[in-house]
């Protein structure tokens, strides 16, 4: 596989059924990789997998919210409130499956409660912002973090309001967030200025590693099995940091 990738989605602990995003296809592999097939879309830049049926698959693309009922080879559009608005990242609420949220340029974050069938806007605040990435608190509901080209707002009641949470952040865009879901209140900020880490819920951040990763962060994964994290970079590869670290 060449060309870019904007997005990878496994199903559920079984990393050999994988899909992926790229600038004209969406692809999915059951072989962890080893062979693909293709379907042809807009780019994209997010794909997700709902949880409890892991056959329906959705994907961000700079057109529209797409849906797959069948594993991934058709895909049909089901973004009826976001109009010609285009998202960066879903996330679906694992705990609650019809519960998605999308990450849109220019439009803050929206709220689906059937599915990703319909759409509408969260709160005010972010309303005309360039949302980037999105994370869902694992132990505490309804609380939902984003990231913004102003660093990352959080809201504590599904999306109705939101406030800003950058305390210890440097000036600069959140592309990633990750939410570890062993340790409440400790999420992974992706920034244009390295990786930085809370403890706290983000209400303080401070760089993790303390050395820096001296790159943009644009992707963030867990790999509990070695207790690290993956940080995937813009232009400078990928660096895994073990969490023990300072």
């Amino acid at each position: 596989m060449e060309g870019s990738v904007y997005a990878v989605a496994s199903v559920g602990t079984a990393t050999s059924h994988l899909f992926v995003g790229t600038s004209g296809v969406v692809g999915r592999s059951y072989e962890g990789g080893a062979s693909w097939s293709w379907t042809p879309t807009h780019s994209t830049f997010s794909v997700a997998v709902d949880p409890s049926r892991p056959d329906t698959v959705y994907a961000a693309s700079r057109d529209a919210v797409l849906k797959s009922e069948d594993g991934g080879k058709k895909w049909a559009p089901t973004a009826a409130g976001l109009g010609k608005t285009f998202a960066y990242q879903l996330a679906v609420d694992a705990k609650n499956s019809p519960v998605f949220y999308a990450a849109t340029a220019s439009s803050g974050v929206f709220r689906s409660n059937d599915g990703a069938r319909s759409w509408k806007p969260t709160g005010e605040q972010i309303a005309r912002t360039t949302a980037r990435c999105i994370a869902i608190d694992p132990t505490a509901r309804d609380t939902v973090y984003v990231g913004t080209g102003s660093g990352v707002f959080v809201s504590a009641n599904g999306g109705r309001d939101w406030q800003p949470r950058s305390d210890g952040l440097p000036p600069a865009s959140v592309y990633s967030l990750l939410a570890d879901p062993r340790t409440p209140g400790t999420i992974f900020a992706g920034t244009a200025a390295g990786l930085f880490r809370t403890l706290d819920g983000a209400k303080t951040w401070s760089r993790f590693p303390s050395a820096g990763i001296p790159a943009a962060v644009i992707s963030l994964a867990l790999d509990t099995s070695r207790d690290t994290l993956v940080a995937g970079t813009l232009g400078s590869g990928v660096f895994a940091v073990a969490l023990g670290e300072p």
